[in-house]
């Protein structure tokens, strides 16, 4: 999977490579390209739950 800038000023980039450098070259937060299908998010349905439950919700995901 690509990662990609927010700032769209910089080259793609791999997981690994995004994760040591931790912004892009341009300053934007890196960010997956595509989300792989089947992982759509429901945040607005955890908004209202306790944070724990919330971010245990989305990591299971």
């Amino acid at each position: 999977m690509n990662f990609i800038s927010t700032r769209n000023n910089a080259p793609a980039s791999n997981l690994s490579d995004a994760i040591a450098a931790g912004l892009a070259p341009d300053g934007g937060l890196y960010v997956p390209e595509k989300l792989p299908a089947g992982r759509n998010l429901e945040v607005g349905a955890d908004l209202g739950r306790h944070h724990r439950r919330a971010a245990g919700a989305v990591l299971r995901r």
